[in-house]
């Protein structure tokens, strides 16, 4: 029985780890092995989480909360060491029982409020590596550079391995949403406000097809009965030889549009021009 009692615990200390490693996987849409530099982070991850946040409930809301909320029982700590004991003869492991009985409702409370907290730190740890600031738990840190965002666009200059002649094909769009393998490379990337040319390989120089020329293939559109229209490209990564991307920066919260960028774009392709 008292390896019963055990293994309820040591579930129930692992599960605020647990649902930091959800929460952490749940917001990532890239792959964990192109997440994180190593496989056994999401162990030391969640054993931490665990840890921390069982102790910071111990030690800070443990110690006013009940106080607050009569209603909630304070920990036992003396009670916790003693259900992971290996031996609890019959007398302590009655008071064990007895203890759960009485303060069910605490302890069912106790377990939501920690896996919460490990949710919540788990969103919080996924937002500081996607916009860089820990850059030591990042495999491939460009992955992360290239995450869009409220206040960025990431402008993208696509190279294929299509070529008809001395004519290679290419896309240039915003991001909108991509997956990469566990080796960096990507397994497709899909774009908004994709316009379609060709790089020339005519002469020593490679130069790309006049702006003018570029053709539209996914665009917003509002018709007249309300309706809106959305169409984005998809580009498989066995068909991209190589990607050059420009980071947008807005001096604002609100969401950015492609075609509020337009001119921006055509200024930067010129300056690609020139190099």
């Amino acid at each position: 029985m008292s390896i019963a009692w055990a293994t309820i615990v040591v579930l129930v200390f692992l599960l605020p780890g647990f649902f930091f490693i959800f929460s952490l996987f749940y917001h990532e849409r890239r792959s964990q092995g192109a997440a994180l530099s190593s496989p056994t982070i999401p162990i030391v991850l969640a054993l931490s989480a665990a840890l921390a946040i069982h102790g910071g409930y111990y030690l800070f809301i443990d110690a006013w909360l009940p106080n607050l909320l009569p209603f909630i029982k304070k920990i036992d700590i003396n009670l916790v060491f003693l259900s992971v004991q290996s031996e609890i003869d019959g007398k302590m492991l009655g008071k064990l029982s007895s203890n759960f009985s009485s303060n069910r409702f605490s302890i069912f409370l106790y377990i939501i409020l920690t896996s919460w907290l490990g949710y919540i730190s788990g969103s919080f740890w996924y937002s500081r590596a996607k916009s860089g600031r820990w850059p030591t738990f990042s495999k491939h840190n460009w992955i992360n550079e290239i995450s869009g965002g409220d206040n960025k666009v990431v402008l993208v200059y696509v190279l294929t391995k299509i070529q008809d002649s001395e004519k290679v094909l290419m896309y240039r769009g915003a991001i909108h949403e991509y997956y990469a393998k566990s080796d960096g490379s990507l397994e497709y990337i899909v774009l908004t406000g994709a316009k379609r040319y060709y790089m020339k390989l005519e002469d020593d120089i490679p130069t790309t097809s006049e702006t003018a020329n570029w053709k539209t293939i996914s665009t917003s559109v509002s018709k007249s009965d309300g309706q809106k229209v959305e169409s984005r490209l998809v580009i498989e990564g066995s068909d991209i030889s190589n990607i050059l991307y420009e980071i947008i920066q807005s001096e604002g919260p609100e969401e950015i549009k492609v075609q509020e960028l337009q001119q921006k774009l055509e200024t930067l392709v010129e300056s690609i021009k020139k190099i």
